[in-house]
This record gives C-alpha cells, sequence and structure tokens, in this order.
C-alpha cells in the first residue's frame, strides 16, 4: 500500500530522508524550497504535492494509501478531502 506524508514544514525534508534513507524527488524538493521562506506556503505546497501524488497512485490502480500523520492529522485531512473531489 503506498503511503503520503503530506510536508507541513521544511525542516520535514531533511528529516525524512535521514529517516528513510532515500532521497526524495527532485521536482519535490524544488517545489519546497522555493517556498522554503514562507511556512504557510511550505504547508500549501505540501499539501498540492501529496494531493498530486494520491491522484496519480489512484490513477494508477493504487488499492489505497496510507498516511503518515506524524500528529499532524489536520493536513492529511486536507488531502484526503481534495482526493475526494
Amino acid at each position: 500500500m503506498p503511503a503520503l506524508m503530506p510536508v507541513t514544514r521544511y525542516g520535514q525534508l531533511q528529516r525524512m530522508t535521514e529517516l528513510n534513507g532515500q532521497p526524495l524527488a527532485d521536482e519535490v524538493l524544488r517545489r519546497i524550497e522555493a517556498v522554503k521562506d514562507d511556512p504557510a506556503e511550505v504547508r500549501r505546497e505540501g499539501i498540492r504535492i501529496a494531493t498530486e501524488h494520491g491522484r496519480r497512485l489512484i490513477a494508477e490502480g493504487a488499492p489505497g494509501l496510507h498516511f503518515i500523520t506524524m500528529n499532524r492529522s489536520t493536513a492529511t485531512l486536507e488531502v484526503f478531502a481534495r482526493l475526494q473531489d
């Protein structure tokens, strides 16, 4: 089951890479780096990215999605709501 974790803070990027040992996609890094000095925009862009990825995964046949909330369920709920549109 594919998993999504919306980026809500710039510092998450480095921490996620450290924890999973895998680099993030260049496009994700580029988009978050572009707004890194605006915490509200980092959150908005992270939600946009997670929504795009979720839609793509579902369109490509994923049986469902696992959301990693890291105790930040509000962003996950926003992604989930957008996926219902």
